[in-house]
C-alpha cells in the first residue's frame, strides 16, 4: 500500500486504473478503481471513462488492423480489473478525503 500525501489532482492522477482505499474524515473508508480525476473529485469504477479512454485507442487500431484489432480490443477491454469486482460507480470530492493509499 503506497500513501498518497497531499490527496491533489496531481497526485492523484498517474494512479488512473488503480484499485484505491479512501479514508473519509468521518472515517468510511471507500475503495475501487479510480478511473478519473477531474474538477476537484475522483471517479471510482466509472466505465464511461474508462470507454472514452479506450475509443480514441480503438480508432487507431481499426486503421491499422481492420476488424481484427477491433476485435482483440474489444475481448481485452473486459479483463481491464480481472482481480478486483466492479462495484457502483462513485465521484468523492478531494476536500472531503482525509487518506488516500494505492493498493500495490
Amino acid at each position: 500500500m503506497k500513501m498518497i500525501h497531499p490527496v491533489t489532482e496531481e497526485q492523484c492522477r498517474p494512479h488512473c486504473g488503480k484499485t484505491i482505499v479512501a479514508v473519509m474524515h468521518d472515517g468510511t473508508e471507500i475503495t475501487g478503481v479510480l478511473s478519473e480525476v477531474k474538477d476537484g473529485k475522483l471517479y471510482l469504477n466509472s466505465e464511461q471513462s474508462v470507454q472514452t479512454n479506450r475509443a480514441g485507442k480503438k480508432k487507431k487500431s481499426v486503421k491499422k488492423s481492420g476488424r481484427k484489432g477491433q476485435a482483440k480490443l474489444n475481448a481485452a477491454s473486459y479483463a481491464l480489473y480481472p482481480a478486483f469486482p466492479a462495484g457502483p460507480a462513485i465521484v468523492l470530492d478531494l476536500a472531503l478525503i482525509a487518506l488516500l493509499f494505492v493498493l500495490i
